[in-house]
């Protein structure tokens, strides 16, 4: 398969014989005749021409164009409570208009901002997909990785909500209701193509992992219960699925610095 860039650079992207795969390469003999609604806050290289306030007020911007009050002083104090609101709003009114999206990511983007993570780029055709979307069979998701090299290409959770992990570590309410309606395991596969910058331990860099699996142990039978797994751990919380490999990693990453930006995926 091929990745096709703005500037018609072209790279490689070899699949790997597996079942994540073979679904991939399956949703891109539809995908390949639509382009990749790439935006230049898709780029993990978005942030270091803005600083921090920039970003906030570009929240604050999309934030308007929806009619929803963005606290200026809470995001710039890093309140992780006020992020929780946004997201809660968007979450409970998100109806498919891309002005949602925007708002969305610049959440993440505030949140994130002071611990970069380029660490991937993702390809994603977002709701141009969904009718390829297919529903996960969580026995096959045996073979997940917590690690994965620079180039490799790989699916992953992106599940609208938050991991269990995600949800301790921002603080959510400990109301199981609401857990189980944010919190959800691996649920859709979705062609949403990641390709990994630089060698990724998944779980390298989590913090207090002993606090989190004290908490976790209260609710960890009853949230599978209601999800109907048998259980969900760490390892699978942070899993990928590899699918292949790119080649030139480094070109690719010069491309995004420079603006330029994926706009298909051919066969």
């Amino acid at each position: 398969m091929k990745i096709l860039f703005q500037d018609d650079t072209t790279f490689d992207l070899n699949l790997l014989d597996n079942p994540m795969a073979k679904f991939y390469a399956g949703a891109c003999k539809h995908l390949q005749h639509i382009s990749i609604p790439f935006s230049q806050w898709d780029s993990p290289f978005y942030t270091d021409r803005l600083n921090y306030s920039e970003c906030v007020d570009r929240l604050e911007f999309y934030g308007k164009q929806l009619g929803i009050t963005v606290d200026q002083q809470e995001c710039r104090n890093q309140s992780q409570q006020h992020f929780n609101y946004l997201h809660n709003i968007y979450e409970k009114n998100y109806d498919g208009n891309p002005k949602w999206l925007e708002f969305h990511e610049h959440i993440h983007i505030c949140e994130n901002y002071y611990k970069p993570m380029r660490w991937s780029v993702a390809l994603d055709y977002r709701e141009k997909s969904g009718f390829l979307e297919k529903n996960v069979n969580v026995t096959s998701l045996v073979d997940l990785k917590t690690n994965v090299k620079k180039g490799d290409a790989y699916l992953a959770w992106a599940e609208l909500g938050k991991i269990p992990y995600q949800y301790w570590k921002d603080q959510e309410t400990n109301d199981f209701s609401r857990m189980c309606n944010l919190a959800k395991p691996w649920i859709k596969i979705r062609p949403k193509l990641l390709i990994a910058l630089e060698d990724i331990d998944f779980l390298k860099n989590l913090i207090e992992v002993d606090k989190f699996n004290h908490w976790w142990e209260q609710y960890h039978s009853a949230w599978c219960k209601h999800w109907d797994i048998p259980q969900w751990s760490l390892d699978q919380m942070f899993g990928v699925a590899a699918i292949g490999n790119v080649n030139h990693v480094e070109k690719l990453k010069d491309l995004l610095r420079n603006d330029v930006y994926p706009e298909r995926i051919k066969l």
